[in-house]
């Protein structure tokens, strides 16, 4: 499990800022749509709930990375397109 450390890996900051982008996809109405809510409330919750329930580690943000992408890319699309 510390292998792919060293090949792949996502910086704090960068996984913040996709977050805050799904996070404007939901809030702002032009925008809004129940897909990116959907990705973007399934992504917090399987960040939160392991934290909640037992401690933190990393392995529990990897599932969350690519709900929270696709969240993010919905929310940056251009308003009307399919």
């Amino acid at each position: 499990m510390n292998e792919y450390q060293h090949i792949v890996f996502m910086p704090g900051p960068l996984f913040g800022l996709i977050m805050l982008t799904g996070l404007a996809g939901i809030i702002l109405p032009r925008r809004r749509t129940a897909d990116a809510a959907l990705l973007w409330v399934s992504a917090v919750t399987i960040m939160v709930l392991p934290v909640a329930e037992h401690e933190y580690a990393y392995r529990y943000v990897l599932p969350a990375i690519p709900l929270a992408c696709v969240a993010a890319a919905i929310a940056l699309r251009k308003p009307g397109q399919a």
